[in-house]
């Protein structure tokens, strides 16, 4: 799986009020540390709308957004992809295509919209 990526490893889409990811694209090896970092208290707490956080992690970084809906954007990289990029244009991106779709993510399973948001993770 995403065999592709270089410098964008992992990318999930999360519900912030119960910690479940919703969507995800990416490397496998990044799935632990982000099933981690979703289940940590601190998650709801400090993952507010509009914060950006990142966090360094044995040489990735993890970056860290939630909109006005509630809904939280993960994304792994390499430890030095710019922090502007990842805020400023790539989970804006993700969060505008996945609106658009109009998913029932609010109540979904976890990780069921996946495979229908995969092209746009790619």
């Amino acid at each position: 799986m995403a065999e592709k990526l270089k410098n964008i490893l992992y990318i999930a889409l999360a519900r912030r009020a119960d910690s479940v990811p919703v969507a995800s694209f990416g490397k496998s090896a990044h799935v632990e540390t982000v099933t981690k970092l979703l289940s940590s208290p601190a998650f709801s707490n400090k993952a507010t709308p509009g914060k950006n956080i990142r966090l360094i992690n044995n040489g990735t970084a993890i970056f860290l957004l939630s909109n006005q809906d509630n809904l939280a954007a993960i994304v792994v990289t390499a430890d030095d992809y710019a922090e502007r990029t990842v805020f400023g244009g790539l989970i804006p991106d993700v969060f505008e295509k996945f609106s658009k779709k109009n998913y029932k993510w609010q109540n979904c399973e976890a990780n069921s919209l996946s495979k229908k948001f995969k092209s746009e993770l790619k």
